[in-house]
């Protein structure tokens, strides 16, 4: 498969971490490699239904490399053109108007790309603001037919359990994957002798 310009994995948002991650890196012992190949052989399905994914799992499993490699393939693929954003970063964007480009919010971006990777998803002991901004997001993304990504370390049960609103749309429009089964920084800080 081809790959993308630095150019496009920058406009993506892809951190120059993941730029290197592919499908063919994935150990075949893990069992998550097949759903996720999977996921990307019905693309064409996803992206008419606006079926995404949450990707669920310990630490260093590999959860935020899984979601750009699927954002690469959509891009690649089908001319896509997708984003990634980090939970963290969400509510800045709506306080401060942050700016995607000189004439698009990121907001509005969030809300309109064919695919959306939001990375890092976590739960604050009682949900406020973030969350909501979130929720609000999911919906319209499902409302318009568009794919969203989701990475965590929180299980879809503590999801429904802590966050019940959030938990329905996710469940409506992305498939749970648990990742595990592979420590990618430690094989990575093994590989470089530390």
């Amino acid at each position: 498969m081809e790959s993308l310009s630095e150019e496009l994995l920058i406009r993506m948002r892809i951190p120059p971490v993941h730029w290197t991650c592919t499908i063919e890196k994935i150990p075949r012992k893990c069992p998550h490699k097949e759903a996720i190949e999977k996921h990307l052989d019905n693309s064409v399905f996803n992206l008419q239904n606006a079926k995404g994914l949450l990707l669920f799992g310990m630490y260093s499993a590999g959860k935020s490399g899984l979601a750009s490699i699927c954002l690469k393939y959509y891009a690649i693929k089908h001319r896509k053109i997708g984003l990634w954003v980090t939970h963290s970063d969400i509510p800045g964007y709506y306080i401060d108007k942050v700016m995607y480009d000189e004439d698009q919010r990121y907001v509005d971006r969030m809300e309109s790309v064919p695919v959306l990777v939001i990375d890092e998803f976590q739960l604050r002991p009682d949900p406020g603001y973030v969350e909501w901004v979130v929720e609000n997001t999911v919906r319209r993304r499902i409302e318009n037919r568009l794919v969203t990504i989701i990475t965590t370390n929180h299980t879809p049960s503590q999801l429904l359990e802590r966050y019940p609103a959030l938990s329905a749309p996710l469940e409506e429009c992305l498939l749970p994957i648990k990742i595990q089964g592979h420590n990618f920084r430690k094989a990575l800080a093994e590989k470089k002798g530390l």
